[in-house]
């Protein structure tokens, strides 16, 4: 299952509670078992827009995965503002459990990077000026040294997994 849903549902966990996480983990893998299952892929989208109105890191990056399921392929721009949006709520959290949910989110949302870039030429030289751009960010982000050193290695991995996809 997708890193970032993972992180999601353990953000909504902490949020409203077991009960809310169990609910939007059934309709992620109910989705995820049949992506052309269209009631199921609205279930979930019910569910994750009822985190967006809660706000915070949970609701920008539940934000984030409706449009990506709703695009059913990344764009790169929803993609990359959900990257920033996520190192921004890192940075601004204090350490603790909810800045370490974020900080796994983020480097999942990083990760995203080749799937992304599927779409063709255009969209895998934005991926890779996006993973530039957000390399130089988090080096003058307001992060932990280990948070930055998996942001960098979640960067150059995406780099040469979006590479290497071209490649094929």
């Amino acid at each position: 299952m997708n890193k970032l849903f993972v992180s999601m549902v353990a953000m909504v966990a902490r949020r409203y509670g077991p009960r809310a996480a169990m609910a939007l983990l059934r309709a992620g893998q109910r989705w995820l078992a049949d992506p052309a299952n269209e009631p199921a892929r609205q279930a979930l989208l019910l569910r994750l827009r009822g985190v967006t109105q809660g706000g915070g890191g949970a609701g920008r990056l539940a934000a984030g995965l409706v449009r990506q399921i709703e695009a059913r392929r990344s764009a790169v721009g929803p993609w990359e503002r959900t990257m920033m949006e996520l190192r921004y709520e890192a940075a601004e959290l204090p350490s603790g459990p909810d800045r370490a949910a974020v900080v796994d989110a983020y480097v999942a949302q990083i990760g995203l990077a080749a799937q992304v870039a599927d779409g063709g030429d255009t969209p895998q030289r934005q991926v890779l000026m996006a993973l530039d751009n957000e390399e130089r960010a988090i080096r003058s982000e307001a992060l932990g040294p280990d948070e930055r050193r998996r942001a960098l290695e979640a960067v150059g991995r995406a780099r040469e997994e979006s590479r290497g996809r071209a490649a094929a």
